[in-house]
């Protein structure tokens, strides 16, 4: 039976370079994402070291076959954002933000209306008017999906004065003060004061 480091050492020996060999468990491999043509210059500069490079690609022609990774949520009360609630009787609407499902907040508005607890101005506005409100999907629209919650707030801001210019915000959700920004948006023609 041959022995192994006698093969160590004829590969040793016929090493043209005479540059060290590494053994099979010295070696470190690590990957590199294929973007470039540059990327080769970075693989020759560890060439005759310990460290193995082996390159991946992320455009492959099985991409366009394979279905989508459709991670988006099935219906629009699935997703969290700015949401209208409109009021069955009268059609005002109240405008709010949300991080979680509208599918859970149109629920929690629901509660506070049923157990007679305004917690917000929708609540407030179907139980001081008696006025009705309906189910979900006629009642609450998405008005804009958002998963950053630092863009909520200026977004709601935008929503509030868009529906309060238009006249279609109910009278329990005050409006902020007018936003020289927001008004601009609405109303490019707007002159702001100087």
């Amino acid at each position: 039976m041959p022995n192994h480091h006698s093969k160590t050492q004829n590969k040793e020996n016929t090493n043209p370079t005479n540059t060290p060999t590494t053994s099979r468990h010295d070696t470190k491999w690590t990957t590199f994402i294929h973007t470039s043509p540059q990327i080769r210059k970075i693989i020759n500069l560890f060439k005759r070291t310990n460290i193995k490079i082996a390159l991946k690609c992320n455009d492959t022609i099985a991409q366009p076959l394979k279905p989508a990774n459709n991670t988006n949520p099935h219906t629009p009360y699935d997703r969290s954002g700015i949401y209208s609630l409109t009021c069955c009787t009268c059609q005002q609407a109240y405008v709010g933000q949300t991080t979680r499902s509208l599918k859970l907040r149109y629920q929690e508005h629901t509660r506070s209306t049923r157990n007679n607890n305004p917690t917000s101005a929708y609540a407030l506005h179907i139980l001081q008017n008696r006025h009705g409100y309906g189910p979900m999907n006629t009642t609450m629209n998405l008005l804009k999906p958002l998963n950053t919650p630092s863009l909520l707030t200026p977004y709601e801001l935008f929503f509030i004065q868009s529906f309060h210019k238009e006249g279609k915000l109910v009278s329990e959700q005050n409006p902020a003060e007018n936003n020289p920004l927001v008004q601009l948006v609405i109303d490019p023609s707007h002159e702001t004061p100087t």
